[in-house]
């Protein structure tokens, strides 16, 4: 058995460490796994910045949510999950057991566990997420592929949300849906490519010339380069359906402000604390708004993200901007804030 490994800790604002720690062997139900890759995210960044994550992560702890590893090591009771299997493992896992878990929406479980220490050599897999939230990979994926599942599975689970409404918008034998994607980081490009692949006419907004290439690639029918991020689209133009995938209070606001008749604004991106969203209730009342707010991921949502990019549905790996050994995590995050990188992948 392995006794030391390397491990990212979140310290606080600003603030990480590479540690050397122990290794314990796994007990009941849980496994031991290498990592092969790990993946940086926007959520990362912002964790970073502010010392924390009001659900997911309080300091001092271990880092990072996005990992695809291998099996070295397996607990008492656990016949499911193999020595040498290859894994994503999801970083949350549902209780199962609550109303919100019954009723399908695994998602805003009352206990929903989260999952971090991606940014290491090894990850102890507690036995709930070796039960409910690893999952296989196959030999199709390379390990920095296979990690996107766990942003990808976000993406679906924003579309299964909408599925009634692109059900009946898309079979009223209209003209397709028109949606706009404010932001295009990794979860808006995704969101692109699924909108597009759902047969919604998709614009994509963004600041950065080269992400608008990219929303190109992922099926986007226009890129607006947004100049003004208090005001990113031309208020005369409305859409169908409104996605904000920037995480910002202007996002949101923007994506309110361009919704046409009975148009559905989608709060897909996470803002920090003490942001209120200001609606004309008049407007929201006569013009029959709907407003989702959107949040993560069910198991089933990972199995999908899997399936999708095994198949190559999707234009994934333009989303890797760059591979580093696992000891420069610091220039990885630095590349995510300057916006040289979208995503960078850190290996052994």
């Amino acid at each position: 058995m392995i006794e030391r490994s390397r491990q990212w800790r979140l310290l606080g604002p600003g603030r990480i460490e590479l540690a050397e720690v122990p290794v314990p062997a796994p007990r009941d139900g849980e496994v031991l796994v290498r990592v092969l890759a790990a993946t940086t995210c926007g959520t990362d960044l912002k964790v970073f910045r502010r010392g924390g994550h009001p659900r997911m992560l309080e300091p001092p702890c271990p880092f990072g949510h996005e990992l695809c590893g291998e099996i070295v090591a397996v607990g008492p009771g656990q016949d499911r999950l193999p020595v040498g299997q290859r894994v994503v493992v999801a970083n949350s896992a549902p209780c199962g057991r609550c109303r919100e878990c019954r009723r399908e929406r695994q998602n805003l479980c009352s206990r929903l566990a989260y999952l971090n220490g991606a940014f290491a050599d090894h990850v102890l897999v507690p036995a709930r997420f070796a039960e409910a939230s690893t999952h296989p990979v196959g030999a199709g994926l390379e390990p920095a592929e296979a990690a996107l599942a766990e942003p990808l599975a976000c993406a679906i689970h924003c579309l299964e949300v909408l599925e009634p409404t692109l059900d009946r918008w898309l079979g009223a034998g209209a003209e397709p849906p028109r949606a706009v994607v404010l932001g295009a980081g990794p979860l808006g490009l995704l969101l692109t490519g699924l909108l597009a692949r759902r047969g919604v006419v998709a614009t994509c907004a963004d600041p950065h010339p080269g992400r608008l290439e990219l929303a190109k690639a992922f099926g986007a029918a226009e890129m607006v380069a947004v100049t003004d991020r208090s005001a990113p689209l031309d208020a005369a133009v409305h859409f169908d359906l409104a996605v904000d995938a920037t995480g910002s209070p202007a996002g949101w606001q923007a994506c309110l402000g361009r919704l046409d008749v009975g148009g559905v604004g989608v709060f897909f991106g996470g803002t920090a604390s003490g942001f209120s969203l200001g609606v004309d209730a008049q407007t929201l009342h006569y013009e029959e708004l709907s407003l989702l707010g959107v949040y993560h991921h069910r198991p089933s949502n990972v199995t999908g993200a899997l399936e999708l990019l095994t198949a190559g549905a999707l234009p994934h790996r333009l989303l890797i901007s760059a591979e580093l050994p696992l000891e420069r995590l610091e220039e990885a995050l630095g590349r995510m804030a300057d916006r040289s990188a979208l995503k960078v992948a850190l290996v052994p």
